[in-house]
């Protein structure tokens, strides 16, 4: 599907409720100038999507363009992404306005990312203004060996960032590099960190290489 365009792709009121994607198997998957101009997921419903088995194994997603995506009132309530992998190479997110995204009870239990790796992740001005991420689970979140090459978070709108309850509980950073990281113009006005778990976190060889603060 190389060089696939969905300009004005219109997703409105979708709803994928109860879908489930058991042993979907997209190896060598090759989106290699994926376009999503002015896409319009609003009111999108995942509720209870499962994506058991989900394999992205050398999914390639290399220059895609997600410029003024509109996620606003995404709901991925009870969303599962267990066992997902997946790598992207050259993510590039500009412009990308997540407002009012509701990732309530978003469960990424067991989660891997083993050896994910992002090379040029660009989230440049990403407008996540009122993210709330309320009883966020990411326990036992496998992110050994993640690498986050030149990711550009510069001018990051955190403005009202609620994580009442964000449980990473075992979350493992064996080995995470962020080389050249860069969060310049960061903001973070109201940051609620309320019963916070960060118990049995490993942040072994962390590396925190060049980080741009």
């Amino acid at each position: 599907m190389e060089n696939l365009e969905l300009e004005d792709f219109d997703l409105e009121n979708l709803d994928l409720e109860d879908l489930k994607l058991e042993d979907m198997d997209l190896e060598d998957l090759n989106l290699e100038v994926l376009y999503l101009d002015d896409l319009d997921l609003k009111e999108l419903n995942l509720e209870n999507l499962e994506l058991e088995d989900f394999d992205l194994e050398n999914l390639e997603l290399e220059n895609l363009d997600l410029e003024d995506l509109d996620l606003e009132v995404l709901d991925l309530d009870d969303l599962d992404l267990k066992e997902l992998d997946l790598e992207i190479e050259h993510f590039d997110l500009k412009n990308l306005d997540l407002e009012d995204l509701d990732l309530e009870n978003l469960d990424l239990e067991d989660l891997k990312l083993e050896n994910l790796e992002l090379e040029d992740f660009d989230l440049e001005n990403l407008d996540l203004e009122n993210l709330e991420l309320e009883d966020f689970n990411l326990e036992n979140l496998d992110l050994e060996d993640l690498k986050l090459e030149d990711m550009d978070l510069e001018d990051l709108n955190l403005e009202v960032l609620y994580l009442d309850d964000l449980d990473l509980k075992e979350l493992n950073l064996e080995n995470l590099e962020l080389e050249d990281f860069d969060l310049e113009n960061l903001e973070l006005e109201v940051l609620k960190l309320e019963d916070l778990d960060l118990e049995n976190l490993d942040l072994e060889d962390f590396n925190l290489k060049d980080l741009g603060t």
